[in-house]
C-alpha cells in the first residue's frame, strides 16, 4: 500500500463518518418528522415510544445515506488532494487516477456490504417491528381506523375476493369490506360488498359470521339490491392465518430471497401487475447499495477536479444530494418503464450502469485531458 493510499483511507475515515451522521438525520427527518409530530401533538404519545419509532426508521435510513455519504467523502478528500497539489505530484511520479481510486472504491465495496447486511438481516424485522409499534400508538391515541388498515386479494376457484378490515386480532376483523368477484365470460365482473361490524372466523372450512352488515348484490342489467342484516354467514375460504400470511407485504419486511419467492406467489395469484413492482423493487434491494462503489467512482472523478480551491462540507453536501436526485430521477424512469414490460433487473439496474459510464468518462477525462482538448 502506497503514501497516497494510507493518507486517502485515513482522509476519506473521518469524512465517512461524518457525512453517515448527516444524512442519515436528514433522511430520517425527511420521512418521519412529520409522523413523529402528530403522534406528539395529535395522540399524546408518550416521547419514549415516539423515540423507539424513530430509532426504528435509522436502519432503513442509514441504508438510504451510505451512497451520498460515499459520494461526499470522496469529493471532499479528492478536492482537497487536488487543491493541495499532493494529486498531482502523486500523479507525475507515476500512479494513475484509476489506481489511486481503487482505495476509494474500497470504501466503496465495505459501504455496499454493510448496505446488504441491513436490508438483510436488520431491516426486515425494524419495518415489522415499526409496523406494529404504529398501529399501537394510532390504537392508543383513538385515530382513524383506515390507518391500521391492510388489504389482501384471495384467489377461490372461479370467484375472487378483495378483503379490507382493521387489523386482524383473535380470529376477529373489525370494520370489514368484503368484495367478491365472479369470472363471467373470462372477465372479472363484480358480485357482492359486505360492509360489517365484526367479522368472526367460525369454522375450519373457511366460514365467517359478519355481524351487523350491510350486503350490495349486483342483480345484473345495472340492478342492484341493498339489504341490512343482524348477521351473515360468508364462505370465504381463507383462515385467519392464510389471511396474515398472504396479506399484502412491502418488500421492505422481507430479506431478498424472501421477497423473490414472494413475488413469484403473487405472480401465480394472477397479479402481474403487482408482481412486477414488487420484482423491480426486490431488485432495489442490491442495486441501491451497489450505488455506493459507482459513487465512490464518481466522488473521485469529481474531487479531482477543483484545483485551484477545495470544496467545503456545505457545497460538498450540496453537490453530493444534487447527484443523488439526478440518480433518483433516473431510477424512477426506469421503474415507469417496467411497468410497460421492461425486464425488473435492467430497471434497477440501469441508473448504476449509467451513473458507472459517467464516471468512468469524467475519470478518463481528468486522467488524459489532451483527448479530450479541441
Amino acid at each position: 500500500m502506497k503514501l497516497i493510499d494510507i493518507f486517502v483511507l485515513r482522509q476519506i475515515r473521518g469524512l465517512f463518518v461524518y457525512g453517515l451522521v448527516t444524512f442519515t438525520f436528514l433522511v430520517l427527518f425527511s420521512a418521519s418528522f412529520k409522523t413523529a409530530v402528530k403522534m406528539i401533538v395529535d395522540m399524546e404519545t408518550p416521547i419514549a415510544q415516539v423515540s423507539e419509532f424513530l430509532a426504528l426508521g435509522v436502519p432503513q435510513s442509514v441504508v438510504v445515506a451510505i451512497p451520498m455519504t460515499i459520494l461526499l467523502a470522496s469529493i471532499l478528500t479528492f478536492s482537497q488532494l487536488s487543491s493541495s497539489g499532493e494529486l498531482r505530484a502523486a500523479l507525475v511520479s507515476g500512479s494513475s487516477l484509476r489506481r489511486i481510486s481503487l482505495s476509494v472504491m474500497v470504501v466503496g465495496f465495505f459501504s455496499f456490504l454493510l448496505s446488504v447486511s441491513l436490508n438483510e438481516f436488520v431491516i426486515p424485522s425494524s419495518v415489522e417491528k415499526m409496523e406494529k409499534l404504529a398501529v399501537e400508538i394510532y390504537r392508543e391515541g383513538r385515530a382513524q381506523e383506515n390507518d391500521v388498515n391492510f388489504e389482501s386479494y384471495y384467489p377461490s376457484g372461479n370467484i375472487k375476493w378483495n378483503l379490507i378490515a382493521q387489523n386482524l386480532d383473535n380470529n376477529v376483523l373489525n370494520n370489514l369490506h368484503l368484495f367478491r368477484y365472479e369470472d363471467q365470460e373470462n372477465q372479472l365482473m363484480f358480485s357482492e360488498y359486505f360492509l360489517a361490524e365484526k367479522g368472526l372466523y367460525i369454522s375450519e372450512d373457511g366460514s365467517w359470521e359478519l355481524l351487523n352488515v350491510v350486503t350490495l348484490s349486483n342483480l345484473g342489467s345495472g340492478r342492484f339490491a341493498n339489504l341490512q342484516q343482524d348477521k351473515v354467514r360468508v364462505f370465504f375460504e381463507e383462515s385467519p392465518t392464510n389471511i396474515k400470511k398472504l396479506r399484502t407485504k412491502d418488500v421492505q419486511e422481507m430479506n431478498y430471497s424472501n421477497a423473490k419467492k414472494y413475488v413469484s406467489e403473487v405472480r401465480k395469484r394472477g397479479e402481474s401487475i403487482k408482481a412486477d413492482k414488487l420484482a423491480t423493487q426486490t431488485e432495489l434491494k442490491i442495486a441501491v447499495p451497489f450505488a455506493s462503489i459507482i459513487f465512490s467512482l464518481l466522488g473521485v472523478a469529481m474531487g479531482s477536479s477543483f484545483e485551484r480551491k477545495s470544496v467545503g462540507p456545505g457545497m460538498g453536501i450540496g453537490m453530493s444530494m444534487l447527484v443523488i436526485f439526478f440518480y433518483y430521477v433516473v431510477m424512477l424512469i426506469g421503474i415507469a418503464l417496467s411497468k410497460i414490460g421492461l425486464s425488473a433487473v435492467v430497471a434497477a439496474w440501469f441508473p448504476n450502469l449509467l451513473f458507472l459510464v459517467v464516471s468512468l468518462f469524467m475519470l478518463l477525462k481528468r486522467e488524459n485531458p489532451i483527448l479530450f482538448s479541441k
